[in-house]
């Protein structure tokens, strides 16, 4: 089990905000609802239905692996948390932070993101234990150069809302 490289690389290569407010509900293979304003998507990632379903998404990898995978999840996660903010984290969150201010984009949205990544890239280090496909979408919806920024409808059933 590790962070794999080839992630790590996608998200250095990826062009951060390059298609955020264009039209992307055709681009996925799972559902998707768009909006093209920046305070729509302040309000959506500070909202708690957002951060519930980030929660609950988190809680079922985590509660997976705790119920069935006990003694890697206890030996490992804090350990590649910690790993994963130290060593692979910063790199990531300089370059985001120059096409956020790039765009003009406000740096609350970091915070949103900062969060995401560390749970794709746990989700990652797990993978062949459990496999989480709405980090997957979110992973996908940022390599495509939008972001997540909430969801519409009761979870599980619903959609996620891009920017």
């Amino acid at each position: 089990m590790e962070i794999k490289q080839v992630l790590y690389n996608s998200l250095m290569e990826c062009n951060w905000f390059a298609n955020c407010g264009t039209d992307c509900n055709s681009e996925y293979a799972f559902d998707t609802c768009m909006v093209n304003s920046e305070k729509v998507v302040l309000k959506n990632i500070s909202g708690i239905k957002w951060e519930r379903v980030c929660m609950e998404e988190q809680g079922n990898l985590t509660g997976y692996l705790h119920m069935n995978h006990r003694t890697e999840y206890n030996e490992y996660w804090n350990k590649e948390v910690g790993i994963i903010k130290e060593k692979y984290l910063p790199a990531i969150v300089d370059k985001i932070g120059i096409k956020l201010k790039e765009k003009k984009y406000s740096p609350e949205i970091m915070n949103d993101i900062r969060y995401n990544l560390i749970i794709i890239m746990m989700a990652d280090f797990y993978s062949e234990f459990y496999t989480s496909y709405f980090y997957t979408n979110i992973l996908e919806i940022y390599l495509s150069g939008h972001v997540p920024c909430g969801w519409q409808g009761k979870h599980p059933s619903g959609k996620l809302i891009v920017f």
